[in-house]
């Protein structure tokens, strides 16, 4: 992808989140020695909009959402800049603000839906939370993705029988939006 722009505006929602994000990011994937079928995108999301990339597969809808996240072997920036919150973007910042549920979903299947998530608010809600305001939160986000038929039911994989299909994909939703993040990125959701 060549000349990408991209900008976040939540300060209609959240004033310290004034233009959130804005990445500027060319570069190119040699994967196969095949370049991405994106060049030159340009884009901006505006609070409370949803945005959908589409397109064929191997076009490079994950590889662009793995530049953006900073993860994975997505392709080679070779100019430009990504921007959160009106700061050049940082490992750091992409952690505190961007949430990136990937395409297979990579959950412990021994522990169940709820334990999952304590187990999340524990690595990645503030310090400052009792574990009365955790356990609250793990519960406002089961009660919202409505998993509280399976909240005590193990995730599950291949080999250990758990929750369905469509819940698996939600608790992997409900593992990011359990910190609140200001973006969420969702690769094939």
């Amino acid at each position: 992808v060549r000349g990408l722009t991209y900008q976040v505006d939540m300060a209609s929602q959240v004033p310290w989140f004034e233009q959130l994000a804005h990445f500027k990011m060319p570069w190119t994937s040699h994967k196969d020695s095949c370049e991405l079928g994106l060049q030159n995108l340009s884009f901006r999301v505006r609070s409370g909009q949803m945005l959908a990339i589409i397109g064929s597969s191997g076009c490079g809808r994950a590889s662009l959402l793995d530049v953006i996240t900073g993860r994975g072997p997505g392709g080679k920036i070779k100019s430009g800049q990504i921007w959160i919150n009106g700061q050049p973007s940082t490992p750091q910042l992409v952690r505190k603000y961007v949430a990136h549920v990937r395409q297979h979903d990579q959950l412990l299947p021994n522990l169940t839906v709820r334990e999952t998530l304590a187990f999340v608010a524990q690595l990645r809600l503030p310090r400052t939370f009792s574990q009365a305001q955790r356990d609250k939160r793990v519960d406002d986000v089961i009660a919202e993705l409505r998993l509280r038929q399976c909240a005590n039911t193990r995730v599950g994989n291949t080999y250990i029988r758990g929750v369905s299909g469509g819940e698996r994909r939600r608790v992997s939703i409900a593992v990011q939006l359990l910190w609140n993040p200001g973006i969420l990125i969702l690769d094939e959701p």
